[in-house]
Order: structure tokens, then C-alpha cells, then sequence
């Protein structure tokens, strides 16, 4: 997406892409490749009981509970005022 953006506005709109904005349609390109490429194959589910136990696996309980905690931190202004990487993190996680 935020490669497709950025080159339609350098295409469209005549704007610059500078170095970092280059490296960051760079990173983004891998990083979908790498996701594609490492994902693990797709199969049926058949019962609520597999649901179940893809939902309460541990990668999934610390990914869930980590995006909760930034949300309220960041509603609560107790980081945001000073840290950038809060801001990044949102980005990644919604």
C-alpha cells in the first residue's frame, strides 16, 4: 500500500521521493515478501476446538495484550508526549 501510494504521487503529483522515503517502499516490498514467503500453509479447520487453540496460543495472547496496553498508554498521554517509537508501534499493530 505504502509502496502503490508513493509511487502513484511521484507519477500523479510530481513529488520527490527522498532517500528515506525510497527505503521505506524498499523495506515494505521485503517485508510483504518475507511474510508470503515464511507464512504457513493454509488448512482446514473443521471444529470450534481448532479455533480455539489458534486463538490462545501464546504468540497470539502477547501480541493482543501488547497492542492493549500501547492503546490505553497512549490514551492515558503517558508516553506519547515524548516518544516517537508509540507512534511507529500503533502503526504496526493496527
Amino acid at each position: 500500500m505504502c509502496f502503490c501510494s508513493a509511487s502513484l504521487a511521484h507519477i500523479i503529483l510530481q513529488e520527490k521521493l527522498h532517500t528515506f522515503g525510497i527505503l521505506g517502499c524498499a523495506l515494505c516490498i521485503v517485508g510483504s515478501v518475507t511474510i508470503v514467503l515464511h507464512a504457513p500453509q493454509e488448512q482446514d479447520i473443521v471444529s470450534v476446538l481448532e479455533v480455539w487453540n489458534l486463538a490462545t496460543e501464546p504468540g497470539t495472547n502477547l501480541s493482543l495484550s501488547l497492542s492493549l496496553s500501547l492503546f490505553q498508554s497512549s490514551k492515558l498521554n503517558l508516553v506519547t508526549k515524548t516518544y516517537m517509537i508509540v507512534f511507529v508501534t500503533h502503526c504496526v499493530f493496527f
